[in-house]
């Protein structure tokens, strides 16, 4: 699987952790991003999990595991 497809996975998956502390309809940005890659997913799906780990006023920091479906982190 490529890269860019497991980033957008991890940046779609903290999603609903952050928007459940607000309102439908208020926007949010993604302003800084890390991904580290453990390995390669191949012939598998992805199976993603995220959280916020950190919420201020205005910036929350989230985290967010992607792994194979066979459990292996990625």
């Amino acid at each position: 699987m490529h890269g860019g497809a497991i980033s957008t996975l991890v940046d779609t998956v903290v999603v609903p952790a952050v928007g459940q502390a607000y309102d439908i309809g208020w926007a949010y940005v993604t302003i800084q991003m890390d991904v580290r890659f453990r390995t390669a997913i191949v012939g598998q799906d992805a199976v993603a999990e995220g959280w916020v780990e950190q919420r201020s006023r205005a910036i929350l920091f989230c985290r967010a595991e992607v792994r194979a479906a066979d459990g292996t982190l990625v």
